[in-house]
């Protein structure tokens, strides 16, 4: 008999599969199932003890559906292959050491430094953290160590016993149980899996001792099938902590309500626990293998073909004695049932329903069942009812697949057959029927024909039952699959629905009251049906219902619960657990989300009324009943008023059971701060005026009632998914808000969710994409601290990725942020943390460790930290650049691009810094070494810095950066370094400088011929030039350059002024400057008269020291300086600086007059 705990996991819970295959319509020949006699209970129990409860290993058989597996590829070694199976911490030894204990010389005890060991591995959530974790790690290492130093083959009998017992230390230690709790956060070390593998290595030692040849008396007992079984039971369990996301529940009593967002995260998270969950199915396979292979060499050494000789009878005899002792464990029933067990998990896998079909096959055709078949000296061991269980429960878990569900009941009449010929370890139970229940309810072989052949078959049990079989006693799990089975969606196909998620039809509901009929008929007091497992039928219909779209919903789920308590009122107490037939809370809480869903929210909220004020504590409500309200109110509309008050009842409420001691009913989970986090968040976001902030302090507010809640026990557990949703929207509000303090904020909310972990509270670290996210507003602050912040959490992510917790590593996202907060901090010490970051992300890349992944914005944001070095770090800048093309060659990734090139010639200050950079580009381009050049942003640079610091020789530099654009964009075809306006202006500039106006001459000339047009700045540079120039008729050329400009409309008042300077600075003949002076005369008449232009007091400045310079005489410059010094006070611009020209242009004594 399968246990109540074996079989309560055999629920299943609705979960449609879209992929459908017609069965065959073959007769079943069920119905001819006939049972000999009504099982042994006492059969039953010794069954249960020798294979179920000896090694833990079918506590319960998982009938996981909806979800589907990865193959693997099975492995398998031979004995003499010890490598596969050590762990890279353990080995063999060396002969010649001495041994030496860890602390003195005496002889190495493994078990006392055991005992050690697992005394110091921390008990209580608050004293786990990493300084625990590191010395639980360093006594793994030492007692290795000791392993070590015994030559292989030289263990004394103390030592054997020794590691064995350290073995089963590991296997059964508290800590490792603690991580197989569903509910519970994993300690950080060890978990089931690694404790295996620690134990195999040991087991693997004791295996080496064995091979090279101890014959100690102490090892044949220390190395049985009892260990093999043990580690293989433990690596199974693994595969459980792996596969429970996968496991179906009868009630709806814990679904998580609400929908996560798929992340990066998350997927992750899936595929390590996937690989682990193959690596765990090849080490069952090898040491199943491995122990077959053992056994049969030695029984090989036996020959099988002289037993029937009287020699060879008598020769077997002699050795059997001494055989029989030095025999290797062979595999028995129990192990065929653990590696049966293992491909059980194996989710849609046709590898594994085929090797679970080559098991039976052997064991059926070797266990001495066949007369035709030569019997080996050692029959393998005759299968159970757990063995037939499980190959029925693979058969069950290909969902949806064709012929499966036909394949488990074919199975369970071989069962009736062997069972009727008088096996008494083979005995159909409850667990056998109920598997098979599920299969047709997951199978694909026929639409709603699969759910009346699951209800035929139930009714079978029932029928059963009451003829005397106590085995095949139907229960809720058998009830709710049936009703299942009628709620998936391949059920309703026949009605050709598309809509799979609706698969609750009015044909449906029949077959609902139908069933409800049957189970309910002539039952009063029912006899043979438990009332829990009605009142389970009854909440699997309403629940199916309330997730249906049907109409009327709330209606039609409320007359099953009507239909209910009517039964109730009838029934008597039952006679063998004196239970009454009832409602529960999970009854009330599926109608109320069947309101609910009808958006009939004041019924809903009626009956929610009426379930708190009942004395019944059975239909009391829950968290899982509230939140279904809670739900409506924070995700329609969101009511934010009515959401708050149903909240503060049910924290209310948890205070007042919490004072009562009323533990069993949790009015509090991390559902309900989903729901209330969520909606704050969601709402600051939408609302722009000041009640967002007070939105976002609400829901910081939640979270601390959340942690004092939790504290306190008024709820079991925390949830990082609240917080990363707090995280997530804030960092949403700082983008479209750009708030300062956000990134503070979320930093701080991420280092509650740190402790919480280190303290045990929460099971996982954040992941590096929550970690990120936290970096991203830090990335808005803008200030010192934020990346004194971000620095610190990058190296906290670094030490995390040290000690094992890979899915936390920075990622190439996580240091691009930290540099960002570093620049836009404007620390003094940003290029020095730049340099540090960038020697960190090479170190990781090139270790090859991780899929860490350099490119080209990394390199420019690293490249734009080092330009804010006030004083030029040039070899940085080439370091990053020769890294670069270094990567390029293996990585395309990596290779420089323009605009990083760009950053880079910024970056390498001093000038000549930046010309030796340029010139190396250039020549790197040109020998095939990389495959762009800065654009002509980056030549422009250059340029530019030469023309702003005036370097001796920045006329030749120039001429040299400007000679190669021309060929680079005219020979190479190079358009992106065709120079432009700005290059032509920066040229000009540079010229005038250095007061080569023939240069630049020409190189207007040679524009003007062009297709480049130059615009104001241009032409202003120009100008420049000619205010720099020599030249005795500069002003006149200034003139004629304006007037052109004035033509091509690209004249502003800086233009003015600059031909103004031109004409007032030049020294000639008296022809020239009376030429000199008309033309700046009509220069200014021309800006004074402008509708568009307006003169400035530079303007008048400089027409008043040309007419101070150039006038012919006193008279004219008299004249001409009062009617300027009347325009100058007309426009209001009189001031210091003209004053003080017309102080030297007009005598003190001739002042007053002009005045």
């Amino acid at each position: 008999m399968i246990s109540r705990r074996t079989a309560a996991a055999l629920s299943v819970r609705s979960h449609p599969s879209s992929l459908l295959r017609q069965r065959s319509t073959s007769t079943s020949v069920l119905g001819r199932f006939c049972l000999s006699s009504a099982p042994s209970a006492s059969i039953r129990t010794n069954i249960c003890r020798s294979s179920l409860c000896r090694y833990s290993s079918f506590h319960s058989i998982k009938c996981s559906i909806g979800a589907k597996s990865n193959k693997y590829g099975s492995r398998s070694r031979s004995s003499n292959d010890s490598t596969h199976f050590k762990l890279p911490f353990l080995g063999g030894g060396d002969g010649g050491h001495q041994i030496q204990e860890l602390a003195g010389t005496s002889p190495p005890s493994l078990i006392n430094l055991t005992k050690k060991f697992f005394s110091t591995i921390p008990t209580t959530p608050s004293n786990l953290n990493i300084r625990a974790q590191k010395e639980t790690i360093d006594r793994i290492n030492r007692t290795n160590e000791i392993l070590k130093n015994i030559p292989i083959g030289s263990m004394t009998s103390e030592q054997i016993v020794q590691t064995k017992n350290l073995m089963y230390q590991w296997l059964y230690s508290k800590e490792v149980e603690s991580s197989r709790g569903a509910n519970q956060a994993k300690p950080i070390h060890p978990k089931v899996f690694e404790a295996a593998k620690i134990a195999h290595s040991l087991l693997q030692r004791l295996i080496d001792e064995y091979d090279d040849g101890c014959k100690d008396d102490v090892f044949y007992n220390a190395l049985t099938v009892k260990e093999y079984n043990t580690i293989m039971s433990t690596y199974r369990k693994s595969i459980n902590n792996s596969f429970k996301r996968f496991f179906i529940e009868s009630r709806g009593e814990k679904k998580k309500m609400g929908h996560r967002k798929k992340k990066k995260r998350g997927m992750n998270h899936q595929a390590e626990e996937e690989d682990q969950e193959n690596e765990a199915v090849i080490k069952v396979e090898a040491l199943f293998q491995q122990m077959k292979e053992r056994f049969d060499k030695h029984n090989s050494l036996f020959d099988v073909g002289t037993m029937g000789s009287s020699s060879a009878s008598a020769s077997g005899a002699a050795l059997g004695h001494e055989s029989d002792r030095m025999m290797p464990p062979r595999p028995d029933i129990i192990t065929y049932n653990i590696l049966l067990s293992v491909y059980s998990c194996q989710l849609q896998n046709e590898v594994a329903v085929q090797k679970a079909e080559n098991i039976i096959s052997l064991l059926e055709s070797h266990n001495g069942n066949d007369p035709n078949q030569i019997l080996p000296s050692y029959p393998y061991p005759e299968p159970d009812t757990i063995t037939y269980n499980t190959l029925m429960n693979i058969y069950a878990n290909q969902i949806g697949e064709y012929g499966y569900a036909q394949k488990a009941e074919d199975v369970l009449l071989k069962m009736s057959k062997l069972r009727k010929e008088g096996s008494n370890t083979v005995i159909p139970d409850t667990n056998s029927f109920n598997i098979v229940l599920k299969a047709w309810r997951n199978s694909g072989g026929g639409n709603i024909e699969s759910a009346k052949r699951a209800e035929e078959i139930l009714r079978l049990m029932f029928k059963l039952y009451l003829e005397g079989h106590e085995g095949i006693k139907p229960d809720g799990i058998s009830i709710s699959t049936v009703a299942n089975a009628y709620a998936s969606p391949q059920a309703n196909i026949d009605n050709k629905r598309t809509d799979y998620e609706d698969p609750v039809t009015e044909k449906t509901l029949e077959l609902y009251d139908s069933l409800i009929d049957f189970l309910l008929k002539d039952t009063g007091d029912f006899p043979f049906t438990d009332p829990d497992h009605v009142v389970s039928a009854f909440n699997t219909i309403t629940h199916s219902i309330a997730k249906s779209n049907i109409d009327h919903a709330g209606e039609r789920a409320n007359y099953f619960l009507q239909r209910l308590i009517d039964a109730s009122q009838l029934s008597l107490p039952s006679s063998s657990e004196n239970k009454r037939l009832g409602p529960d809370r999970i009854t009330y809480s599926n109608v109320i989300g069947a309101y609910i869903k009808d958006k009939d929210i004041e019924s809903a909220t009626s009956m929610l009324d009426d379930i708190i004020k009942s004395d019944d504590m059975n239909i009391k409500p829950n968290a899982y009943t509230f939140n279904k309200c809670l739900q409506h109110y924070c995700k329609r509309g969101p009511n934010i008023e009515a959401a708050q008050n149903l909240y503060d009842t049910m924290y209310r409420m948890a205070k007042e059971n919490k004072t009562n001691g009323i533990n069993d009913v949790v009015m509090l989970d991390t559902v309900t701060y989903n729901l209330m986090v969520e909606m704050y968040v969601d709402k600051s976001i939408k609302d722009r005026s000041r009640f967002g902030q007070k939105l976002v302090d609400k829901a910081m507010s939640l979270i601390d009632e959340m942690e004092y809640a939790f504290k306190s026990g008024m709820m079991t557990s925390l949830d990082g998914y609240i917080y990363e949703i707090v995280i997530d929207r804030l960092q949403k509000r700082s983008v479209v808000k750009r708030r300062s303090g956000i990134g503070e904020l979320s930093y701080d909310i991420l280092m509650k969710m740190i402790q919480h972990h280190l303290d045990r509270h929460l099971a996982q670290h954040p992941y590096t994409f929550t970690c990120n996210l936290v970096l991203s507003a830090l990335t808005r602050e803008h200030t010192k601290e934020a990346a004194e912040k971000a620095m610190a959490l990058l190296n906290h992510m670094e030490q995390m990725e040290k000690d094992g917790k890979t899915l936390v590593a920075p990622d190439d996202v996580t240091y691009n942020h930290v540099l960002v907060c570093w620049l836009r901090s404007g620390s003094p010490a940003t290029a020095t943390n730049a340099v540090v970051l960038f020697e960190r992300m090479m170190q990781k890349y090139k270790s090859g460790k991780s899929s860490f992944v350099l490119n080209a914005p990394i390199f420019e944001t690293v490249l734009h930290c080092l330009s804010h070095n006030k004083y030029g770090d040039g070899n940085a800048v080439k370091s990053v650049i020769n890294e670069m093309t270094s990567l390029s060659k293996d990585d395309k990734n990596c290779s420089p691009t323009s605009t990083c090139l760009n950053i880079a010639i910024k970056a390498a200050t001093p000038s000549d810094t930046q010309i030796l950079l340029l010139l190396q580009l250039i020549k790197q381009f040109k020998d095939g070494e990389i495959d762009v050049l800065p654009d002509v942003i980056g030549f422009n640079t250059a340029l530019s810095t030469l023309a702003r610091h005036g370097h001796h020789d920045a006329l030749h530099r120039a001429e040299k950066i400007f000679v190669a654009m021309e060929q680079l964009s005219k020979q190479e075809g190079l358009q992106y370094v065709m120079p432009d306006q700005y290059t032509f202006s920066t040229m000009f500039n540079i010229y005038g400088r250095f007061r080569r106006s023939e240069k630049a001459q020409k190189l207007l000339k040679k524009i003007e011929k062009g297709s480049v047009k130059l615009d104001t700045h241009g032409y202003n540079s120009m100008l420049f030039v000619w205010t720099r120039s020599a030249d005795q008729r500069k002003g006149i050329k200034a003139a004629m350059l304006l007037d052109r400009m004035i033509d091509l409309e690209v004249a502003n008042f800086s233009s003015f002024n600059l031909a103004l300077r031109a004409c007032a600075h030049i020294i000639g003949n008296d022809q020239v400057q009376g030429n000199t002076l008309d033309a700046a005369l009509r220069i200014y008449k021309r800006l004074i008269s402008s509708q568009s232009m307006k003169p400035d007091e530079d303007t008048f400045v400089a027409v008043l020291i040309a007419i101070k310079k150039l006038s012919k005489s006193k008279e004219q410059r008299e004249e001409l300086s009062k009617q300027l010094f009347d325009d100058c006070c007309r426009h209001g611009l009189v001031g210091t600086l003209f004053i003080e020209e017309m102080n030297s242009c007009i005598p003190e004594s001739d002042q007053l007059k002009v005045l």
